[in-house]
């Protein structure tokens, strides 16, 4: 069983440390976490945090006016009546020993009969965000589509589709070089 340390963002497994997914990306120089404007990983972590409670019916969005958060919630709502998504999971961890690495899906979602993996965003479009849901997809073991959800400050939208078919491959090599570096070069 996987155990997730939300403090350190650390999965462990049997007493092993597991890599989370963009703990590899990052590692494999596929982005830098320096690059993000200050406070951006907080509103990240906010608008998770409020489009978890709205999904699992905890809160209503109403309750978000005069929340900063605000238009980023109205915007996940949006997204929700538009495309008739129908929640299978929330938040599932993905991943173990034996894959290699962990990782938090945002959400697994029925829409027009297809199976999504879904990854929310609150900030732009980065190149490496397919291949994040690239190992999302391979630690959960599931047939299905993949792409973010953009939510914007504006109260939009905008879905991407990660459907190019290397995505899968290039997370595999990162993966792959990760494990040899940290076994052979430490």
């Amino acid at each position: 069983m996987i155990v997730f340390d939300a403090l350190n963002h650390t999965y462990t497994e049997d007493g092993a440390l597991l890599p989370s997914v963009t703990t590899v990306l990052a590692a494999e120089g596929f982005y830098d976490p320096r690059q993000f404007a200050p406070g951006s990983a907080d509103r990240g972590t906010g608008v998770h945090l409020i489009t978890q409670l709205l999904d699992e019916g905890m809160r209503e969005l109403a309750s978000y006016t005069l929340d900063p958060l605000y238009p980023y919630a109205l915007a996940w709502e949006k997204f929700k009546q538009h495309t008739g998504a129908e929640f299978i999971g929330i938040e599932v961890m993905v991943g173990g020993k034996e894959l290699g690495a962990a990782g938090m899906v945002d959400r697994f979602a029925e829409i027009r009969g297809k199976l999504w993996l879904l990854d929310i965003k609150s900030g732009y479009k980065m190149a490496w965000h397919p291949i994040q849901t690239a190992g999302y997809k391979y630690l959960s073991r599931r047939s299905c589509r993949r792409g973010s959800v953009y939510l914007k400050d504006t109260g939009k939208y905008e879905l991407v589709e990660h459907a190019e078919r290397y995505d899968e491959v290039v997370w595999k090599a990162a993966l792959i070089t990760h494990r040899w570096k940290r076994e052979y070069a430490a």
